[in-house]
């Protein structure tokens, strides 16, 4: 790596709550492999370098808390996920004294 890539983080309030995107400009998925990352114990590391677990523990997190993330390639070059998580209802969620 020569140091020269890009992230981009776009953060918004969307019609279905808040919304992250972040991308970047380095070579995007290999084909067939987007469509696997949230996957358990998929990976693209060697073997023991790696579980195959970090996505799919994000990807399990954000249906529990009735969001969504996805990923995928970027037109002009680079991947992007994106994540999308619903706002709280009526103070729901807030911290409560006990």
């Amino acid at each position: 790596m020569n140091g020269s890539g890009r992230i981009d983080i776009l953060a918004r309030a969307g019609s279905e709550g808040i919304e992250l995107e972040i991308g970047d400009s380095g070579p995007g998925f290999a084909p067939g492999v987007a469509e696997h990352v949230f996957d358990p114990f998929f990976t693209t590391k060697p073997p023991g370098k790696g579980t195959g677990l970090g996505l799919s523990i994000c990807y399990a997190i954000m249906n529990e808390l009735g969001g969504r993330i996805a990923c995928g390639n970027r037109p002009q070059g680079g991947a992007w996920f994106r994540m999308v998580l619903p706002l709280a209802e009526d103070g729901a969620g807030a911290a409560r004294d006990e």
